[in-house]
């Protein structure tokens, strides 16, 4: 599920990047300090964090760098990742 989040992700966004990935490992077994092992744990789904970025994409280095209307293309693509996903999801 969370494979086919961030690929969705990644078309819907070009800035969204999955090349240089952010990963810090898995959290012991009931540590739920962050919000990601918080929603895994609470509501037995995939938890993600996305880190809004403060330079710019290293792929697609704009002559603006990173402004304003990339960070909100970034959120906005967020949803059509989710609407993508949506049908496999379990339901309640």
């Amino acid at each position: 599920m969370q494979s086919e989040f961030k690929r969705a992700y990644a078309r819907a966004c070009p800035d969204f990047q999955c090349v240089f990935p952010l990963e810090y490992g898995s959290a012991p077994a009931g540590n739920v300090v962050t919000a990601k092992t918080q929603v895994s744990a609470r509501f037995d789904c995939v938890g993600m964090t996305l880190e809004m970025p403060f330079k710019d994409n290293v792929q697609l280095a704009g002559e603006n760098g990173w402004t304003a209307k990339r960070s909100e293309a970034l959120g906005a693509a967020a949803v059509d990742a989710l609407l993508h996903v949506l049908p496999t999801l379990r339901p309640e």
